[in-house]
């Protein structure tokens, strides 16, 4: 067996010995979109939203003002009241590096976070159904991964892959994040372990 270190490879028994951990189980992501809608957030000065039911693609645009973050969730909760599904929440979340490197521009996006989350109370989604993902997760799942890309390259697959989901042309790099997010999230294990379980009908009735 051999992990990787420094770009290089080193074998395990090349290491020194050390106490084995149990390995951490991840359940995995869901064949099936979960009954559910998505709001998906990616938070900036110009935020981008997505609003997918059952991993199908709704209504999507940019945020700037407090009104815009609360039309985007009204949105979401409106489809979610018409399908008689929950509501989750899902927002990029970031690590200092690349573009997001500095103490100062990492603070600008908590607080460009805790306005939408001034929206959520606003309009009653449940804390534990706010979920964040990481850049990185989303971009390996959606977009592939690769050591080194460049900014616009990520922003120019995001933008195929929203074009292609939406049926229409996204040239807004926010946007098509959020429609991303969104993919990822209609599947992800993460996101299906806070939907509401429903009972079998033979259970129910």
């Amino acid at each position: 067996e051999a992990c990787r270190w420094d770009g290089g490879v080193v074998r395990q028994s090349m290491l020194p010995a050390t106490k084995k951990r149990a390995a951490k189980k991840h359940a995995p992501a869901s064949y099936d979109a979960h009954p559910c809608v998505v709001l998906a957030i990616d938070p900036g000065k110009v935020s981008g939203w997505a609003v997918l039911a059952r991993g199908v693609l709704t209504a999507s645009g940019t945020a700037r003002t407090h009104v815009d973050r609360r039309d985007a969730v009204s949105s979401a909760t409106r489809t979610a009241h018409e399908a008689s599904l929950p509501v989750i929440v899902v927002g990029e979340q970031w690590t200092p590096g690349g573009k997001f490197a500095g103490a100062r521009t990492m603070a600008g996006l908590g607080a460009q976070w805790g306005l939408w989350q001034a929206a959520f109370e606003e309009l009653a989604v449940p804390k534990r159904r706010v979920l964040r993902v990481h850049t990185q997760t989303w971009r390996a799942a959606i977009l592939g991964g690769g050591f080194g890309v460049k900014t616009a390259e990520w922003d120019a697959r995001a933008q195929r892959r929203a074009s292609q989901t939406a049926g229409v042309h996204v040239d807004d790099d926010n946007e098509a994040d959020a429609i991303c997010i969104g993919l990822w999230a209609a599947r992800a294990a993460k996101v299906g372990d806070v939907v509401p379980k429903r009972k079998a009908r033979s259970e129910a009735a």
